[in-house]
């Protein structure tokens, strides 16, 4: 299946073959071989050049998102390379994986810039940090530490700002 997507301000062009226990993953022309394991849905153990990962994909529309050691990739379908409008990430947090919420960084009234940490969860006996798509001001926090969420959930509700 062919696709397009963005990640940070360049589109990709992806397309991905399901063999026996492993991918054909083509991205831009260039062909990657990834051995894949499903440990349970949206939960992967992969093997690729010699490396193993513990990754998490969650969707949600036309968004997914990857998380894979300890950083969260935010991919957003596209149609293609003359399309340049993808809709950025706006207000709210929404949660990613579901799991426990470990610690939250930050308060009610906080700024917080894009990148920052605002909250780590924990899944697969993983922790997983949940950054800032975009800076602003915290407005609300949806959850305490130790709450359970699901895929998502607003996690933290944010008033965008100035980046």
């Amino acid at each position: 299946m062919d696709m397009a997507y963005k990640f940070g301000e360049r589109i990709y062009e992806v397309s991905v073959d399901k063999g026996s226990g492993s991918f054909i993953v083509k991205i831009d022309g260039h062909l990657y071989r990834v051995d894949a394991e499903e440990v349970r849905q949206g939960y992967y153990t992969i093997t690729f050049r010699g490396h193993t990962h513990k990754l998490v994909v969650s969707q949600e529309a036309d968004r997914r998102m990857v998380f894979m050691d300890g950083e969260v990739y935010q991919l957003n379908k596209t149609e293609g390379r003359r399309e340049h409008k993808v809709d950025e990430p706006q207000g709210d947090l929404k949660s990613p994986i579901a799991g426990k919420v470990v610690k939250v960084q930050f308060k009610v009234g906080d700024t917080v810039e894009k990148g920052q940490t605002i909250i780590i969860m924990e899944a697969m006996k993983m922790e997983y940090e949940v950054k800032a798509p975009q800076a602003g001001t915290i407005k609300k926090i949806n959850f305490e530490e130790g709450a359970q969420v699901e895929t998502g959930e607003v996690l933290v509700e944010m008033e965008e700002g100035e980046e």
